[in-house]
């Protein structure tokens, strides 16, 4: 199982299909998208299908908010069972992520992560 850290942040893993994805976080205020016209309010990852050289980092498969991902989003906090996978787009059967890898890409994902904030008590 192949996983580099490219210079550009960019982490690359190989699925157990043996397709390497890269997934990358775009931080908040970072801008993203195909010619870079979003501003992230909050933080994002986005997964490529390197086999395919449509962007520098490969083709562009999906995005979702890292709070969601790791399970810390504020509607939705239900962090992912380890050796859990993960569908990218349920129409191209290439594009999933087996259990895993996604535990390797969760654990790169938390170093990206920003810290929860501090709830006082009343």
């Amino acid at each position: 199982m192949t996983e580099i850290t490219t210079p550009d942040d960019v982490l690359v893993v190989t699925a157990s299909s043996g397709i390497d994805f890269g997934v990358r976080v775009v931080e908040a205020g970072a801008t993203y998208g195909l010619f870079r016209l979003f501003e992230a309010d909050r933080a994002l990852v986005e997964f490529y299908d390197r086999r395919y050289p449509h962007t520098e980092h490969g083709q562009f498969v999906s995005r979702y908010e890292l709070d969601t991902l790791l399970g810390n989003h504020r509607l939705w906090s239900v962090p992912p069972a380890p050796g859990q996978g993960l569908t990218l787009h349920g129409g191209v059967p290439d594009w999933v992520i087996d259990g895993a890898t996604m535990d390797r890409v969760y654990a790169w994902l938390r170093g990206h992560a920003p810290a929860a904030p501090e709830v006082s008590a009343a």
